[in-house]
This record gives C-alpha cells, structure tokens and sequence, in this order.
C-alpha cells in the first residue's frame, strides 16, 4: 500500500535510523504504537505534515514516498508496520 514516512533533515527518525531512496526497514511487531516495535506511517502527506508538531516534531520534515502493509490505525491518523520501504523524497 502507498504510504508516505517523515523523518529529519537528515533523513533519520527516532534512534538514528536512517531512511532514503528505496530503504527498508523491518521490526518485529508488539502490535502497540507506543514501542519499539512498530514503524509509524501516513496514508496523506498533509495529514502527516500537520501532525508533525505533536508527533515526532520533525524541523525541518522530510517527506518520502513509502510501501507496506498496514498492521494498526491509529482513527486515521497515523498507521503502523513493521516492514516499511521509503521509495522517493516527495
């Protein structure tokens, strides 16, 4: 499924982990948000750029172009996987 990842200026998120052009990542999934094991996602750009502040507070944000399968929804707010592949800078 088309999703979309934010990370830093540097292309990292939480943890240093580095994201750019075609990258996977893959965790072992808690099946809960709030640990280490889940890599957050959005289903819309803007819906993530607005989140951003209370979220990960990305500043500048970065916004790539991802795929992956869809495991927890957050009410359509963001969603989490456990295998994310970032495919373009958007």
């Amino acid at each position: 499924m088309k999703l979309m990842k934010l990370t830093d200026e540097k292309g990292q998120t939480y943890g240093d982990t580095q994201w750019g052009e075609n990258v996977t990542h893959e965790v072992e999934w808690s099946g809960n948000f709030c640990h280490a094991g889940v890599i957050h996602c959005y289903r819309d750009l803007l819906v993530g750029l607005l989140l951003n502040p209370i979220h990960a507070n990305f500043s500048p944000p970065r916004a790539w172009e991802a795929e992956g399968d869809i495991l927890a929804d957050d009410r359509g707010l963001k969603y989490g996987v456990s295998r994310l592949t970032t495919i373009r800078e958007i």
